[in-house]
């Protein structure tokens, strides 16, 4: 009880920590003086302690808003109604009768949660959460003095934000000139039906077996993984299959069999990375219970799919009204208006969706909730079912049907028999591939091969046999047939005699039948004893022989029984039966299963007509209403905040359905903080966690130095040092577990080393240039790429365009004015051309074909902004939080940073972030950004995308529109330079034109540009004429396989040759040429490397921008300076 009571605390504090003013009972205006100075107007205190609660006290709580600013008109429509007005700093304290603030002991003031970074809202953050609890922790909170508190408080803000608190402005809201006091009678928020689901617990002191499981800080002891013999086996209980189109993968197929070994009470997580089908996985495992319940004849189960991801819940109830269908009798649903599998439960203030099927919770005195299920629930709709249900089940049985009663019953014994043959049909594969394994182990060299071995040792054990019988007849014959003096002289003295005379006698005998000399008796017993040993042999021999013919008969049956199977099925030899199974008898079951549950549902609600039945809200008639609900969508989707409100009756109190909901889904888990789950655990019998810890964590809401307090407060742990080291590395923490984390914890399966839980494997979404980094970077080589590569795509696949733009500091954030500029023309420069690449796949906007993500929320804004001028209005911009589950054909990523930082960038904190950008890109991800930041010798997430990068120089992408400098101190105009032949004729012009020294800045050479501009010819002339040519080149860009290319050792050698100074520097990817500090050249164009094809869309707009004046010599040396720094060796 001691985690639920963490738990549910830990939610009351984050909610808290996200106060909206406008969720406080009483706030009134004062002035910001009057927190400084530490007394409140009397008419204030007068309002608050003549209330009739607050007579008796001399004290009372309070929350004090400094400063209050409302969102700007411009800015209002871009965000949810929660965040129209910004309290930047609560503070906590008491009022004292008399008007005194006084400090609140064990509270803190603090910065709202939804204004710090990381943050999923539209909201231009105003500091970072690791600044807030890095303050936390280091410094101590006054308390006593409320001076030194009010000032620590303004040290938090200033520390955090970088403003004073007085000075406070914000680009998205206008500051109100007063201040706020409150009680602190604040209206519960998002949580609300969460903490009341645990308080509910607490006050019954007992916890559900599930939510015992999820709650333990012990892990689940591990048992050992379905070998292949009992997958099979258990491949029988896997009965459904939503599509006909697709069967599972093999990972999917293992995950679905360990799953269906849960017991009550037991997790089951299931590590899914991108792309890899943990929505197809879901509808197995779901249509299987549906078809379960429905073979059985009882109630279909209650199944629910949750999250706290928005984007995961619209995305499973989006697949589960889009379930593709190749045409057959039974595709479809046989009653009206029912298009999807699952149903929504959706909160009252959510905008309905036209294209899900959406239920809301119950208001006030409703018997029935509002929305779709209700609507079915009427006489006139039923009577259409029914009429459409008889017409469709008739046509499917080829006979007609009177009632709907009995359609049932024909569908039941359909689906029986479907069950039944598929259970059969996989109990011969098993004893098939059983008889297999066995004439492997038992007859290595085949069953034939030992049959006729065993009968070849029944021949010669029965030779020997028969041998020794004529041995015993001849012996009897030869001691008959013994002389007559031999019997009659054998006495003293004649004895010794006539003892020699047969001894010699029986000694010829003996070895001329191969045996050695011995006494008449021993002769006798032995070959008595070789004859009954030579006859248990032959018994025996027999015996194994019968047996080897038994094992041979039997393995000859089951052969027998497969191959009419096979013939039945007509399965190839290359062919995999558990995946016929699934586009086979696993769809008809499910299809029979559907429409034998709609007969259900209209049998049940004619009942409910005829016997005047009334809904309510009591335990007995709400499970009534879920399992009827369950028999027309066996999913039910919702958030785990609105859940609890569902799941729920009322009997003069809110009764929780402990225990009812049969399986519960988290998906998303690894984005979903523990406390936010953990009350819904206790209202079902068996989890199925789906998650990726190596994608975006959760926002967590409690900073961890709060958390760790919490932690020790609630007796987790003795001590805070203690929370720290024993707690939080079980991942319940506020501050930074996961349901995912728990769900590997609490799991007895094992996949990997790497992480408990089943594990998908085959990645569908990506090319495999994209997931090959992914695979590389957090899967340890795991995922298998499905999808086949595409060498005619017109990008590269992982590509970059060089954008040296300028890194700022911003309202708390960063952003590159250049770098926005630069992505948002290439967007309209190439939009007509993308969606006419992507017409094919019905793509017409480009919103549905670009993605923009980057790290920080200003240049989100800058990039959003530039594009709504441009009348993009939709597109999908923001940090990889917001991108988490959605997807497109193309992700542009914005670094913002630029070269003047070295290091410690934020995408390079773990492997999540760059995890989730890149594996949204199903055909291409491009880097726009300053290339000088991406080190391919770095260990970091973005040192392994550059050896991507830069592996080949056809990943730059030229055909940007490079913003000018706009120095103010240029004498001279900028123009520029474009298109191939230009660029040429102006490089041999300007090598020319240099009176003392030239400078090229090329990363890619190539001696295959080289001699085709005939540029050594020209280099050599220069240099004899007394001018200095210099290049400066990188050679990790010119390296393949971890060598230098031949045409750049080339290259090297011939410019050597030609008397020019070859300067190697470290990451340079600006291709820059200057003369004389008089003339600047910057641009896209490698004016030393191999891409001259002028025939490349995407290359032959390559452009390039000239400087002339007084301004460009500061410009020059600034390059300089910067190539001065990432020199590594001058060659000559």
């Amino acid at each position: 009880m001691k985690v639920i009571t963490y738990w549910r605390n830990s939610l009351a504090d984050a909610d808290r920590l996200n106060l909206d003013l406008s969720k406080l009972s009483s706030p009134k205006q004062i002035a910001f003086s009057d927190i400084e100075r530490g007394t409140l107007p009397p008419a204030i205190v007068e309002a608050y302690f003549s209330k009739d609660k607050y007579k008796e006290e001399q004290v009372i709580d309070v929350l004090l808003a400094p400063v209050v600013a409302y969102i700007k008109t411009e800015h209002g429509a871009t965000l949810k109604k929660d965040l129209k007005v910004l309290v930047p700093l609560w503070v906590p304290a008491k009022l004292h009768k008399e008007g005194q603030l006084q400090v609140k002991p064990d509270a803190f003031p603090w910065i709202p949660r939804n204004f710090l970074e990381p943050c999923s809202s539209d909201i231009i953050p105003i500091g970072k959460l690791e600044s807030m609890d890095v303050f936390l922790s280091s410094h101590r909170q006054p308390e006593e003095n409320w001076t030194d508190y009010w000032n620590y408080a303004l040290n938090l803000f200033c520390s955090v934000t970088g403003q004073a608190l007085s000075a406070f402005e914000h680009e998205q809201y206008m500051r109100w000139k007063k201040a706020f006091v409150s009680d602190e009678s604040v209206k519960r928020g998002m949580s609300k039906n969460i903490i009341e689901l645990y308080d509910d617990i607490r006050r019954k002191k007992y916890i559900p077996p599930l939510l015992k499981s999820y709650a333990s800080l012990e892990d689940t002891q591990l048992k050992p993984l379905l070998d292949d013999m009992d997958s099979i086996l258990q491949s029988g209980n896997h009965l459904g299959q939503m599509s006909n189109v697709f069967p599972v993968s093999e990972s999917q197929r293992e995950t679905i069999h360990h799953f269906l070994t849960l017991n009550e009470g037991e997790i089951l997580a299931v590590n899914g990375p991108p792309g890899t089908g943990k929505t197809t996985m879901l509808q197995s495992v779901v249509s299987t219970l549906w078809i379960k319940a429905a073979y059985e004849q009882t109630e279909p189960p209650v199944i629910v799919v949750t999250s706290t991801n928005n984007q995961a819940v619209t995305n499973v109830i989006d697949s589960f009204g889009k379930i593709t269908e190749n045409p057959n009798s039974l595709e479809g649903r046989w009653i009206p208006n029912v298009h999807s599998y699952g149903l929504y439960l959706s909160s009252i203030s959510q905008d309905e969706n036209p294209g899900f099927q959406t239920v809301y919770p119950y208001q006030r005195d409703e018997k029935k909730p509002r929305g779709f299920t209700t609507k079915l629930e009427t006489q006139e709709y039923v009577a259409d079912a029914e009429k459409l249900f008889l017409e469709k089940s008739s046509s499917y049985a080829k006979k007609t049907f009177t009632t709907v009663k009995e359609a049932v019953e024909f569908l039941h014994g359909e689906l029986k028999q479907t069950v039944d043959e598929q259970r059969q049909l996989i109990k011969d594969y098993h004893e098939f591939l059983h008889i297999n394994k066995i004439e492997q182990e038992k007859y290595p060299q085949g069953i034939e091969k030992a049959l006729a071995d065993k009968r070849d040792e029944l021949e010669q054990i029965q030779y020997e046999l028969n041998t020794k019988k004529q041995t015993e007849i001849e012996w009897n014959k030869h001691l008959y047939s013994q002389p007559w003096w031999m019997t009659k002289l054998n006495f003293f003295p004649l004895k010794g005699y006539v003892d020699k005379k047969r001894r010699l006698r029986n000694k010829i005998f003996m070895l001329s039948y191969g045996y050695d000399e011995m006494e008449e008796d021993e002769f006798t017993t032995s070959i008595q004893t070789s004859k009954k040993n030579l006859q248990r042999d032959f018994d025996m021999a027999q015996e194994e022989f019968e047996l080897v013919q038994k094992d041979q008969q039997w393995y000859q049956n089951t052969r027998n029984v497969w191959n009419d199977w096979k013939n039945k099925l007509r399965l190839n030899e290359e062919e995999d039966l558990l995946s016929r199974l699934d586009s086979g008898y696993r769809y008809n079951a499910f299809k029979l299963a559907t429409h034998y549950w709609e007969g259900r549902w209209i049998l049940q609600m004619q009942n409910e007509f005829s016997t005047n039945y009334e809904d309510s809200r009591g335990e007995a008639k709400q499970k009534t209403r879920w399992r009827r609900n369950a028999k027309l969508t066996p999913c039910f989707v919702s958030t785990l905040f609105m859940t609890p409100s569902f799941f729920k009756a009322y009997q003069g109190e809110s009764i929780p359905l402990y225990k009812f909901i049969d399986l519960l889904i988290i998906d998303e888990a690894g984005q979903v903080s523990p406390e936010i789950a953990g009350a819904t655990f206790a209202l079902a019998k068996k989890a199925l966690v789906v998650g990726d810890t190596l994608q975006i964590e959760p926002v967590w809401n409690i900073p961890k130095s709060i958390d760790l307090k919490n932690m020790e407060k609630f007796k987790l742990a003795s001590t805070y040092d203690d929370a720290e080291k024993t707690v939080l590395n079980k991942y319940i923490g506020a501050s930074n577990g996961t349901v995912m984390h728990i769900a590997q914890r609490a799991s007895k399966y094992q996949k990997y080393n790497e992480a408990r839980g089943m594990y998908l494997t085959e990645h569908r979404r990506c090319v495999p240039e994209i997931i090959g980094y992914c695979n590389r970077l957090a899967y340890k080589g795991r995922l298998l790429p499905k999808r086949g590569s595409e060498s005619d795509y017109p990008l590269p696949h992982l590509g970059y365009a060089h954008v040296q733009g300028v890194s700022e500091k911003f309202s708390g954030s960063n952003r590159n004015r250049i770098e926005a500029d630069v992505i948002v023309n290439w967007i309209l420069d190439n939009q007509e051309r993308l969606i006419k690449m992507y017409e094919d796949q019905k793509l017409s906007k480009i919103e549905d074909i670009i993605a923009v993500v980057t790290p920080f929320t200003q240049q989100r804004q800058l990039i959003q902004t530039a594009l709504k001028r441009a009348e993009i209005k939709d597109m999908k911009v923001g940090t990889v939080h917001a991108l988490q589950g959605a997807e497109r054909p193309i992700v542009i990523f914005s670094p913002v940073y630029d070269s003047s930082t070295e290091s410690g960038y934020f995408f390079d904190n773990g492997v999540n972030m760059m995890n989730v950008a890149v594996s949204r890109a199903k055909d291409s991800f491009l880097v726009f950004g300053d290339m000088q930041i991406f080190d391919s010798n770095a260990s970091t997430p973005s040192g392994l995308l550059a050896r991507y990068l830069f592996a080949d120089e056809a990943n730059e992408i030229k055909n940007i529109r490079i913003s000018s400098r706009a120095l103010s101190n240029l004498s001279g105009a900028v123009h520029h330079i474009r298109e191939l032949g230009e660029h040429r004729r102006v490089l041999k012009e300007c090598i020319r034109a240099a009176k003392k020294e030239i400078h090229i800045v090329s990363p890619f050479m190539s001696s295959v540009a080289i001699e085709a501009d005939g540029l050594l010819e020209v280099f050599a002339d220069t240099i004899r004429n007394g001018t200095q040519v210099t290049i400066y080149t990188d050679e990790k860009l010119n390296e393949q396989n971890e060598r230098q290319r031949n045409n750049f050792v080339k290259a090297k050698e011939s410019l050597q040759n030609a008397g020019v100074k070859v300067v190697v520097a470290n990451r340079i990817h600006n291709k820059t040429l200057w003369i004389d500090n008089r003339l600047l050249i910057e641009g896209s164009f490698n004016w030393l490397s191999a891409r001259r094809s002028p025939n490349d869309p995407w290359c032959r707009y390559e452009t390039s921008l000239v400087y002339k004046g007084d301004g460009v010599e500061q410009m020059i040396q600034q390059i300089c300076s910067d190539l001065e720094k990432r020199k590594v060796m001058q060659m000559a």
